[in-house]
């Protein structure tokens, strides 16, 4: 089991860069050039760019960005396996064998997810996107009872009201 300041170091670590990341994307999104015709993307006559300072709505853009960092991050993974002993058992089999190719399907919906996430940036203000990012704690917890047939208890159901009467009042001001 890890200790208490590695956890600790992993979830302030993760909260650091989740937050940078929004921010980043927000402030990509908020900058704009002179162009030479009318609005270039569907993001620009959604937000009724009549002119020719254009903003960057490029949410796909965006998601290429933070997929080539994290697949920057499979360097570090990889050197971390080298020095690890080998597993006997695996020695000589394929990658289909492995069972290595079960995480295409859920990285093409995580793709496909996040670029959208992006484009919901690109419409709104970073504030709304991170709480209505956070509806994943519903999603995850209404799945899990339906298709794990995990019991969830009366402080997690509360919690999760929590988070949906903030949802709810985010939601609401934005409009």
């Amino acid at each position: 089991m890890a200790s208490g300041t590695y956890v600790l170091a992993i979830a302030v670590g993760a909260l650091i860069t989740g937050s940078l990341n929004t921010l980043t994307n927000e402030l990509a999104c908020k900058q704009s050039a002179e162009g030479t015709a009318g609005p270039a993307t569907i993001w620009g006559k959604v937000n009724n760019e009549n002119g020719l300072n254009h903003a960057f709505d490029h949410p796909y853009v965006l998601c290429l960005f933070m997929f080539v960092g994290e697949f920057i991050c499979l360097g570090g993974h990889l050197v971390s396996r080298w020095w690890q002993p080998r597993d006997v058992q695996l020695l000589g089999l394929s990658q289909v064998q492995k069972g290595s190719f079960w995480f295409v399907l859920p990285a093409m919906c995580d793709i496909v997810g996040t670029g959208t996430m992006y484009a919901g940036l690109c419409l709104s203000s970073a504030s709304v996107f991170q709480m209505l990012r956070g509806s994943v704690v519903i999603f995850t917890c209404l799945l899990s009872v339906i298709w794990l047939k995990r019991k969830i208890y009366s402080y997690q159901w509360f919690s999760v009201l929590l988070v949906a009467i903030g949802i709810t009042i985010v939601g609401w001001a934005s409009v």
